[in-house]
């Protein structure tokens, strides 16, 4: 596959015989390595097969090798650009798994392991990119916007806040994207996957005057190809015979979410995937009533899906063609900056005095998101209690229904949140010993933080 890579790299694009000879000692000396590593050590959130991990590389470098890379100004940057290829088509779908997190563990081994091109020691791998002006890797958050809400104009749930962790991938989306490379979100419930792909998407639409439209379809038990296909083909047009593809000159994205949750036939495999994975190799589905065939094109993919629910495995067939992002539950800072990004934006009409509580409610909306997670866990019996970052949505989703005329009072602000907390929480649990619980740890979270 390097090989067949590299014969397709042409001389007049700058790949003399001397790059390419260059370019197989760095694949040499990286893509072995770390294939057998993860293979051995690491634990990725779903299956990947090895070719798929190499093409990926592959594709990451195809955006990253620009003129200025190969014969410009940057050439003494190669083997960094192909080490961070490396490590994200290799690293994006390691995953935490009984407790121990497998990116950490994939990054304190690529250190001590690599050591011609050095990140730098603090933090990740996963934390940095090749900033072209200064040369060198620098973290995510130097590029992470600053978004500013208004609460009158804007609804949280349409808004993704940008972090560190939506900007890498937002960055690999702009590599991918444009060259028809799917891509794939794979999470637990509540880690944000669909509203960052449709942010995304919707970015595109917006930002390319009509080049890019999307088309969502949310899959669910019952999902087959024949439902499927009439979804799909309601964003077509017919172009010419046989040929279809979207409105005018646009590319069609479609988004499907939830992939994997189609049940499986007797013969164990989902129509519904079956159907995507013949566009996928073939560019083409066929006509039901006239059993002809049907050329799609300027369409491509992306997905995401709970590898918790629905089927535990998805045809590898299909699974081959994504790049895999494993998406986790965003740490303490990323929380923290996405929540006062709205708390603060809403507040800001209100008393000064209620403006000085963001700091302090989104603290203790986050100590006691984390306490009920901790004393309120999964059992066979209450299978519902399964406390996510949806919830913690809940309650700032409450708070913003708030209106300045009515919160004169900042502790009236504080008894709001109070009462949010225990509609959102309190109203899941089953027994008023369960609530008395709750209460007790919320009460001695607000005395921490509010004495009055």
């Amino acid at each position: 596959m390097v090989k067949a890579w590299l014969s397709s790299r042409k001389e007049e694009d700058g790949y003399t015989p001397e790059l390419k000879e260059e370019l197989a000692g760095y694949f040499e000396k990286y893509i072995g390595p770390t294939l057998y590593q993860i293979k051995k050590e690491f634990f990725t959130i779903i299956p990947i097969v090895d070719v798929q991990a190499v093409e990926i590389m592959f594709h990451i470098l195809a955006g990253l090798l620009t003129d200025d890379v190969i014969k410009g100004d940057l050439r003494e940057l190669l083997e960094t650009f192909i080490v961070f290829a490396c490590v994200w088509a290799f690293g994006s779908p390691l995953y935490t798994k009984d407790n121990v997190n497998y990116r950490k563990e994939f990054s304190s081994w690529w250190k001590s392991e690599h050591k011609v091109v050095k990140f730098p020691s603090r933090g990740e791998v996963f934390d940095y990119f090749i900033d072209l002006e200064e040369k060198k890797f620098e973290p995510w958050t130097k590029i992470v916007p600053v978004l500013e809400f208004d609460s009158t104009t804007m609804e949280m749930s349409s808004i993704t806040v940008p972090t560190p962790e939506t900007v890498a991938v937002d960055f690999m989306c702009d590599i991918l994207l444009p060259r028809r490379n799917p891509v794939m979100l794979v999470g637990e419930a509540g880690t944000g996957k669909t509203q960052q792909l449709l942010g995304k998407l919707r970015k595109m639409q917006e930002e390319s005057d009509g080049d890019y439209v999307f088309a969502s379809v949310v899959f669910n038990y019952y999902s087959d190809s024949f439902a499927l296909q009439e979804i799909l083909e309601q964003s077509l047009e017919k172009k010419a015979g046989i040929n279809f593809g979207p409105k005018g000159k646009a590319k069609l994205i479609y988004f499907v979410d939830d992939l994997n949750m189609p049940q499986l036939d007797a013969y164990m495999t989902q129509t519904s995937i079956s159907l995507m994975r013949t566009h996928f190799d073939y560019q083409h589905w066929y006509d039901r009533q006239k059993f002809t065939l049907k050329n799609i094109g300027n369409c491509q993919w992306v997905s995401a899906m709970n590898p918790s629910a629905g089927s535990s495995l998805v045809n590898p067939r299909l699974m081959r063609w994504y790049m895999v992002f494993a998406v986790e539950i965003p740490g303490g800072e990323s929380l923290y900056a996405i929540y006062n990004t709205f708390l603060e934006g809403h507040l800001k009409p209100f008393p000064d005095e209620c403006q000085k509580l963001v700091s302090n409610l989104i603290r203790g909306a986050l100590t006691v998101q984390t306490q009920v997670m901790q004393t309120f866990r999964k059992t066979a019996v209450n299978f519902h209690y399964e406390f996510n970052i949806r919830h913690l949505s809940r309650v700032f989703t409450g708070l913003l229904g708030s209106r300045p005329e009515q919160f004169k009072d900042p502790d009236k602000f504080v008894r709001m949140w109070m009462h949010e907390s225990e509609r959102v929480y309190g109203d899941i649990l089953v027994s008023y010993e369960h609530l008395g619980q709750y209460q007790k740890l919320s009460q001695g979270v607000v005395k921490k933080l509010f004495p009055n």
